[in-house]
């Protein structure tokens, strides 16, 4: 399919529609091999998000935070396979498969994952969750590599900034973002 957005360069996949957004209705999802020149390895961007410190909010942010890790990862690992199971996931973010299968239990209980014949997907509700973490992590890790931050520290400090910024703060962004690529062609 066509992509509608200014650039396809090759690191690019098919265009998917951005709610919400104002401007350009269509951008270009990253192939996870591609981000940045590599995929940088999940366990550090998941151990950074268990490890973070919780607030007032407590163990529920770590366990949402780790949430959203697995969903991202499910998602990731997706894009690069149709089948997807526990052994894949532990691999991918270095956590025992005990680890992977009490998590996908707690998902699947909160209505985010099926598990049929110990291939993993996402419910429409895990995958909405799950794209808007990823596309916040793509987002924000252009923007810090963009200002000339490490690829290394933009991709760690986005896995923690990825789980605390608002809303509107992130559509800010990604409007400053989409801006800044129009200018430069």
């Amino acid at each position: 399919a066509a992509c509608s957005c200014a650039e396809n360069p090759p690191d690019r996949i098919a265009c998917k529609p951005i709610t919400g957004c104002k401007g350009n209705t269509r951008a270009p999802l990253a192939k996870p091999s591609a981000l940045l020149g590599r995929m940088p390895p999940i366990a550090r961007c998941a151990l950074a998000t268990i490890g973070a410190k919780a607030d007032e909010k407590g163990e529920s942010m770590r366990s949402s935070e780790s949430a959203e890790m697995y969903l991202e990862t499910i998602y990731m690992l997706h894009l690069e396979s149709e089948r997807v199971q526990a052994v894949d996931i532990a691999r991918k973010m270095g956590f025992s498969k005990p680890t992977i299968s009490e998590w996908m239990g707690k998902l699947r209980r909160a209505g985010l994952v099926e598990i049929e014949s110990g291939n993993i997907t996402l419910t429409p509700e895990g995958e909405k969750a799950a794209a808007k973490i990823y596309e916040r992590h793509i987002t924000i890790t252009r923007i810090l590599r963009g200002i000339g931050i490490s690829e290394k520290t933009a991709e760690e400090d986005a896995c923690r900034i990825e789980h605390y910024i608002s809303d509107e703060t992130f559509d800010c962004l990604k409007r400053h973002l989409a801006e800044h690529d129009r200018n430069r062609s």
